[in-house]
């Protein structure tokens, strides 16, 4: 139960965080997906059940706070949750700091391409002008994403190894 709270707590911060915070950056880092980091790392620890649920959640969360039509963030999260696990399951089975990376900016570029998916067909249905023609500026922008999410990445999983690392060292019994 208290794991189930936690779950629900982290992924409304998450979704928080990414519609207030994140998406205000300048940016190469307004281009984070906080939310797609915390499925991948589900993904990866064999919790798949608590990375869908955190999709839900985080999707909600950001539905609530999103210009988009309801429930965009949610299918598109829920969607990336399921070719996270197809691709980890079948593709991405190393459990190293390379895989972990890969697999996320693999997850990130096809989040990118849905939203650009979803941006297409709500410019087709409401007649709002919408370039589909990727251009200098955006791959560049898409690139600085990608790297400022892979950077992340490697930052967050460079820290959990330390913590992990420090505690084993005190409580030995863990190992």
């Amino acid at each position: 139960m208290a794991r189930a709270f936690l779950l629900f707590i982290a992924a409304m911060a998450v979704g928080i965080l990414q519609a207030a915070f994140v998406r205000a950056l300048p940016l190469p880092f307004s281009g984070l997906q906080l939310p797609l980091i915390m499925i991948v790392g589900l993904v990866t620890v064999f919790r798949t059940r608590e990375a869908f649920v955190a999709a839900f959640i985080c999707g909600l969360t950001l539905d609530s706070l999103s210009s988009l039509p309801t429930g965009t963030e949610t299918a598109v999260l829920l969607a990336l949750t399921v070719c996270t696990v197809m691709l980890f399951g079948r593709i991405f089975t190393n459990h190293s700091l390379l895989g972990t990376a890969s697999l996320n900016a693999v997850v990130f570029a096809l989040g990118h391409f849905a939203f650009v998916v979803v941006d297409l067909t709500r410019s087709v249905f409401t007649g709002i002008p919408y370039s589909p023609l990727p251009n200098a500026d955006s791959s560049r922008a898409f690139l600085y994403a990608l790297g400022a999410q892979i950077a992340t990445v490697i930052f967050l999983l460079a820290v959990n190894d330390g913590i992990r690392k420090s505690v084993s060292k005190r409580f030995f019994l863990l190992r």
